[in-house]
């Protein structure tokens, strides 16, 4: 049997190798380590790892029916509705504008699939230690993607703004940080030894790394935010350790301004892009978000009920005398790249109603879900519940500037991040 006791598992879990765990268990876990690993170095490995695990899902459900569906509480159905919504809201828009788009149902499917996962996780009885298998695969992910970066520097942008061969800057900084922060949740699990938690440190900073250099000012400040959860959530009870917490979080900042010339010069061009920010055709990225912003709510007030298809914009001189401001590069821009910004994405793609129910059931409702285990009596759940909130305020964050959803490889990940964090509340272990 397994010991009751985490800190005993962890021990197995680094020592001993699932040992103590079913043939199964051992492939879930093995499964959820890999998936991360190369999530931002191997195109399509995400992919790939998150529909072994989801017909891994499926063929066991199919098997054993009564295992995982009988005895499954009001709770875990409602949110598993939740994983439901995008894709019923994606597929109830496009219906509503008589067109059907299977390219656009896609990502939202994730979380479909997503729904099958959370089923099954949830009747495992190391639902937490699948968790623990995610996160020690997205601790390596950092040092692979470090690695890949300092040995592949061709597909850098501007010379000095980190990508690889199949993600931009903005987007390997977004995921980066999630990457970072599951990796956080393994330095703060009581039970490891030191010097494995040095380990984890060590590729911590190397994630921190890439993060800097991949030059994502939405990225770095979401990473602010994320520590700033982890500080007032730590040392809240401890006014003077927080408040010296935050004299250190400084001083690493003006470190950092002084001995990075990218640091320095992207904070710069944010303070110059702020001061001339407007509706004139300036090519600056604040510029360009601030005007497909703009667009995106006009967008949405004509198309409020069912929303606009992606690429499926009304003519350029259609819309053009109803946007007095809008120019051609901007037009083009939001029909090649599509909105700027993961919420007004959601709002454009499947109008006001189903956009904000899409929005509700992926962030809002686990915001407000996982923040109120944060006063669990349990400390594992605190620390499970600390995790998935500081990875929802870097969402939270980085929303009002990256979209990220549309990507399949980010829906499979969040969707298997979610469904995992989740069943470790919903299991029949946890409720027991």
């Amino acid at each position: 049997m397994l010991s009751s006791q985490p800190k005993c598992w962890a021990e197995s879990f680094c020592m001993y190798g699932f040992r103590e765990f079913s043939f199964e268990e051992k492939i879930g876990c093995l499964l959820t380590f890999l998936f991360p690993i190369f999530f931002l170095t191997l195109k399509s490995w995400t992919n790939t790892f998150y529909f072994l695990i989801l017909c891994g899902a499926l063929l066991a459900v199919a098997a054993h029916p009564g295992r995982y569906l009988r005895g499954v509480d009001r709770l875990t159905w409602l949110v598993v509705i939740l994983f439901l919504t995008p894709f019923l809201a994606e597929l109830i828009s496009q219906l509503g504008r008589h067109t059907l788009s299977f390219r656009s149902l896609d990502s939202p499917s994730r979380f479909l699939g997503g729904a099958l996962i959370l089923l099954y996780f949830s009747s495992s009885r190391i639902s937490r230690e699948i968790l623990f298998s995610f996160c020690l695969g997205s601790c390596i992910g950092c040092a692979v993607t470090f690695m890949s970066l300092l040995l592949n520097q061709e597909n850098f942008w501007s010379a000095d703004r980190a990508a690889t061969y199949f993600v931009d800057p903005n987007n390997l900084g977004f995921n980066i940080l999630l990457l970072i922060t599951c990796s956080v949740y393994l330095i703060l699990y009581k039970g490891l030894h030191q010097g494995l938690k040095t380990c984890i440190s060590l590729c911590v900073i190397l994630g921190v790394y890439v993060l800097l250099i991949s030059g994502s000012r939405t990225s770095w400040f979401s990473f602010l935010v994320v520590v700033e959860v982890l500080l007032l959530v730590s040392f809240w009870k401890n006014r003077l350790l927080l408040l010296l917490a935050h004299l250190i979080l400084i001083c690493s900042f003006i470190v950092l301004w002084g001995i990075s010339d990218l640091f320095g010069r992207r904070l710069h061009e944010l303070s110059e892009e702020i001061s001339n920010i407007g509706l004139q055709s300036d090519a600056t990225s604040a510029g360009f978000r601030f005007r497909l912003f703009l667009l995106d709510l006009e967008l949405v007030k004509q198309n409020y009920l069912f929303g606009t298809l992606d690429g499926n914009l009304p003519p350029y001189s259609e819309l053009k005398t109803r946007i007095g401001w809008l120019n051609y590069r901007d037009y083009n821009m939001m029909v090649v790249s599509g909105a700027h910004s993961e919420f007004m994405a959601q709002l454009v793609r499947k109008g006001i109603v189903f956009g904000f129910a899409a929005l509700v059931s992926t962030f809002l409702y686990p915001t407000w879900f996982f923040a109120r285990r944060l006063r669990s009596v349990s400390r594992r759940e605190r620390e499970i519940a600390l995790l998935v909130v500081m990875i929802l305020a870097s969402i939270l964050v980085s929303g009002w500037a990256i979209e990220f959803s549309n990507l399949k490889m980010n829906a499979s990940f969040l969707s298997t991040f979610f469904a995992i964090s989740y069943s470790c509340f919903l299991s029949k272990k946890a409720r027991s």
